[in-house]
């Protein structure tokens, strides 16, 4: 056994760590998943008008969160290194034989390792000691994570509404949406860790199954990133929002607003001035207040949430290129006429053109599986390279 060094010890710790790759039947599916999953999220967010700074939110807090548990609960659990392994869990050092009962284990820090020749001897002691601290102070540590993440989220709400709410910006709301869930993600992960690395293997393995399931919901959080689309609200449209004391996360895009009665409601709206919309109750009065964090959308029906036309191979589109989402791109397009956005020479798509913002290709592959769905396209060196279909604008008439 190994004896939890003192938070101020591992801080002034001038020891490099060494990782081992670790072996794809140890990491298992799930491990890769995420792996991949905070890849490809990482490029999302740098793409996303407003990403980095709640990328730089997320981090500022996650480095708080650990400061505080150690001063307040002097319990040292690293949620920095958990953060940082999320997107490449393949290079953590190897785990100890007996923690095969998880499917993927973060060994990340040298928090329960002596590096001083002078230290003391390690004993079962010690490691038994740290396990039952961390235990008695867990309802400590919870409240401590929670005050946090709350306001890291509050601060991430106003970079929403600077960038134009979740309506205009769906893809930074959803970048949001699974930073609150990698809070708990990653607090689980470093208590898994400081439990694997003091002896205790069936408390950690408990964790690691709760864990398992919040990786599963951030996968959920980026299913629908690449095809939501910006929505335009005007008065006298019928919308979705959320009743007073209700939270976005209760609400289940993929279920009927009549289905969850308790959560939300459709009304029409009345007034909009700035972030506060007024909607028209039953009696067909303004009188329901809400923000636009608050609207969820519109109902089934509504031109943002009908069908999109079905692709083929020959087909000529117009897709988006890579500045189209932090140069303002959707604001442009949205300024132009319906009847013109499938017609490459029309002025104002001709501009956008020109600019790099847009560009219109005939279609040489397509790939509508459940789980990727793609478009391909020809460069100007023959080669193939893809959009999602949540980046294709339209057709071009014929």
């Amino acid at each position: 056994m190994k004896y939890i060094k003192t938070f101020e010890s591992h801080r002034n710790s001038k020891s490099v760590e060494t990782y081992k790759p670790v072996n794809e039947e140890f990491l298992g599916a799930l491990g890769k998943m995420i792996g991949n999953l905070f890849k490809k999220a990482k490029e999302r967010i740098n793409k996303t008008k407003g990403g980095k700074e709640i990328e730089t939110i997320y981090q500022k807090y996650i480095d708080m969160i650990g400061k505080e548990l150690s001063k307040t609960a002097k319990v040292e659990l690293n949620l920095a290194a958990a953060a940082r392994a999320n997107e490449n869990p393949e290079a953590v050092p190897a785990a100890a034989p007996a923690a095969k009962e998880s499917l993927y284990t973060y060994q990340l820090n040298k928090v329960n390792e002596a590096d001083d020749s002078d230290a003391p001897a390690p004993t079962d002691v010690d490691a038994k000691t740290a396990v039952t601290q961390l235990k008695a102070k867990k309802g400590v540590l919870d409240q401590i994570v929670k005050k946090l993440k709350d306001m890291a989220i509050r601060e991430m709400d106003v970079v929403l509404k600077k960038y134009g709410g979740a309506a205009a910006n769906p893809q930074l709301d959803i970048i949001i949406t699974s930073k609150k869930d990698q809070f708990d993600l990653d607090y689980m992960n470093a208590q898994i860790n400081y439990l694997e690395k003091a002896g205790d293997k069936t408390e950690s393995a408990a964790i690691a199954k709760q864990r398992d399931v919040i990786a599963k919901k951030i996968e959920s959080d980026f299913k629908e990133f690449d095809t939501k689309k910006p929505v335009t609200y005007k008065e006298g449209d019928d919308v979705i929002y959320l009743l007073q004391g209700k939270k976005k996360e209760e609400y289940k895009s993929d279920k009927k607003p009549e289905e969850q009665t308790a959560i939300v409601g459709v009304h029409k709206i009345s007034k909009i001035e700035g972030d506060k919309f007024t909607l028209l109750d039953k009696d067909g009065k303004p009188t329901i207040a809400k923000t636009s964090a608050e609207i969820l959308g519109k109902p089934e029906g509504s031109p943002e949430t009908q069908a999109k036309p079905e692709y083929k191979v020959g087909d000529v589109v117009i897709y988006k290129r890579d500045d189209f989402a932090t140069k303002d791109g959707q604001k442009q397009w949205d300024a132009i006429k319906e009847e013109e956005r499938s017609n490459p020479e029309a002025e104002d798509v001709k501009k956008m053109i020109t600019a790099e913002l847009i560009s219109s290709s005939t279609i040489r592959k397509v790939n509508m599986g459940n789980k990727d769905k793609e478009i391909s396209f020809n460069n100007a060196n023959g080669k193939l390279f893809t959009r999602s279909l949540g980046e294709i604008l339209s057709i071009v008439k014929k």
